[in-house]
C-alpha cells in the first residue's frame, strides 16, 4: 500500500529545535506517548477492516502485522491455554497489574 505524502506531518524547524532542546525524560514521553498514539490508530484501522471480530481478535491481528503470524499463533496458542478472558482481565500472575493492553 502506497500512502499519500500528506498522510504525515513534518515537524517545523521550530518543534525540532524544541525537542532537541527537551530533557531526556520529556523526550523519552512524548515518544512512548507517540508510539501508544500510532499502535491505538492501527488497531482503530483494523476494527475498521474487521467489524466481525472482538478486541482480542484485532489486537492478535496487530500482533500479526507487526511481529509476523507465528508469534501471533503463539500468542493465540498461548490464549487458548489460559481460558477465555478479555482483553482488559489481568492474566495469571499478573495479580492486577494488567495493563489493558
Amino acid at each position: 500500500m502506497t500512502w499519500p505524502r500528506k498522510a504525515f506531518a513534518v515537524p517545523s524547524p521550530e518543534q525540532m529545535e524544541l525537542l532537541r532542546k527537551a530533557p531526556p525524560a520529556q523526550r523519552l514521553e512524548q515518544a512512548l506517548a507517540l508510539s501508544e498514539k500510532s499502535a491505538e490508530l492501527a488497531r482503530q484501522a483494523l476494527r475498521r477492516i474487521h467489524p466481525e471480530v472482538g478486541e482480542r481478535e484485532v489486537r492478535l491481528k496487530f500482533v500479526e502485522l507487526h511481529y509476523g503470524r507465528e508469534v501471533a499463533d503463539q500468542a493465540r496458542r498461548s490464549l487458548a491455554d489460559s481460558g477465555p478472558r478479555t482483553h482488559d482481565e489481568p492474566g495469571p500472575g499478573a495479580a492486577g497489574t494488567g495493563s489493558g493492553r
